[in-house]
């Protein structure tokens, strides 16, 4: 079986990366990758002398990462067609994912935005309800006052001294 001149040959991934590719992939140093390497938080073995991470486990960093960025805010826009160390994204689903994420912030800001309208309601509606509390005050105020003259008049009429009730002349 012959290859085809016009096609460029299919690129199977690699089983493994090394240390170096790994840091590429992963935006940070060499000796970052051989420091996790070294205290066991990426699985690696070594190959005549190097270290070499499993496709798998490579995999595995890059998804973590890119979700711990984009959790953390450090990453606020997904590219649709952006080369990564293990091959390209299908833009399909990259868009998929833009959609998701752009459809959560936009029922983010709306929440947002009615939690601040309720809370004006609220601050409107313990305002008006004190407003009522303190009119309410005042007319128990009034209406004892009444009650002490009317007392006191009572008193006057059957010929008694007035009492003092509850503080009250």
């Amino acid at each position: 079986m012959t290859q085809d001149a016009s096609k460029p040959p299919v690129r199977a991934e690699p089983d493994f990366y090394g240390v170096a590719e790994l840091a590429a992939m992963l935006g940070v140093t060499r000796q970052a990758v051989q420091a996790r390497v070294r205290k066991g938080t990426i699985r690696a073995v070594k190959v005549n002398g190097a270290w070499q991470i499993p496709a798998a486990v490579a995999k595995a960093l890059l998804d973590a990462e890119r979700g711990s960025a984009v959790a953390s805010g450090r990453v606020t826009e997904l590219p649709l067609n952006r080369e990564a160390g293990l091959g390209a994204h299908r833009s399909g689903r990259l868009e998929e994912l833009v959609g998701l994420i752009a459809n959560l912030e936009a029922q983010l800001r709306q929440a947002e935005a009615d939690r601040l309208a309720q809370g004006r309601l609220f601050e409107d509606a313990l305002a008006e309800l004190r407003a009522q509390l303190g009119a309410k005050e005042t007319d128990v105020r009034v209406l004892r006052e009444e009650r002490g003259r009317l007392r006191r008049a009572l008193a006057v009429l059957v010929g008694e001294e007035p009492e003092c009730a509850g503080g009250e002349p």
